[in-house]
């Protein structure tokens, strides 16, 4: 049986593919579909698992919360066989869950989607913003790592982070940072705004449409970089 790259995440890692909206023209993806020439680029975890001759089994979510990316992880490892490959790219821990009362049931909150959804007022929203933002969340996010490591040990599959979080892994300091499951340590705040850095105007989907499309999720080139450097940092840690 083939080894596989498994991939959790938000829509970073998410494939272009999964958010066609047949019955919407006008959306950001059916644009960006358009300009393309009718076909979506390869997104860095497509490039990746083509490069290291791997079965890609990608359960990245667009909008997850760190809890989801958790949750999504905790459903599907009892697939992962030994010899697979795990990447989970954490998002910013300012999206967290709430309680809907109506429904009593969970929801996901984000300052960058403006939910209106959950029985808060605008003033505790933006509290508990602030308060998502501050750099002490992350220490929550390294235990959940200790259990997705343990997880690992047992099945025998490896598993390596990166974060798009400004705090989570980029934020701490070299010694930290050494750790070889993680991956992209170079960058010293949220990965992509840091690539975007590095390589200005070059690579989102704003970028690939001259800004006809204003969305600044990677496009081409920015998944290319993104696929190249993951690869070097596993190549370097001897796992290809």
């Amino acid at each position: 049986m083939a080894k596989r790259l498994w991939v959790f995440g938000c829509s970073f890692s998410k494939p272009f593919n999964e958010y066609m909206l047949v019955n919407n023209e006008d959306s950001t993806y059916n644009k960006y579909k358009k300009f393309m020439g009718g076909t979506f680029p390869p997104t860095w975890s497509e490039l990746l698992a083509k490069k290291m001759g791997y079965e890609l089994m990608n359960c990245a979510y667009g909008g997850s919360s760190n809890y989801r990316i958790i949750n999504k992880f905790n459903t599907n490892c009892h697939k992962i066989e030994e010899g697979d490959i795990v990447i989970v790219q954490w998002t910013r821990n300012e999206r967290f869950y709430a309680l809907e009362h109506k429904e009593d049931e969970l929801v996901e909150i984000s300052l960058l989607e403006q939910c209106k959804k959950p029985d808060f007022t605008g003033d505790s929203l933006k509290e508990m913003f602030v308060h998502r933002g501050r750099p002490g969340w992350r220490l929550e996010i390294y235990d959940y790592m200790k259990m997705m490591d343990n997880m690992a040990r047992l099945g025998k599959f490896k598993v390596f982070y990166w974060s798009a979080d400004n705090h989570i892994i980029n934020g701490e300091n070299q010694l930290f940072k050494s750790d070889p499951r993680f991956l992209l340590t170079f960058a010293e705040y949220d990965v992509i705004n840091y690539l975007c850095c590095m390589y200005p105007n070059q690579l989102t989907i704003k970028d690939d449409t001259n800004g006809e499309v204003g969305d600044v999720h990677f496009g081409v080139k920015g998944h290319q970089v993104l696929c190249d450097f993951i690869y070097q940092d596993l190549d370097r840690k001897n796992v290809i």
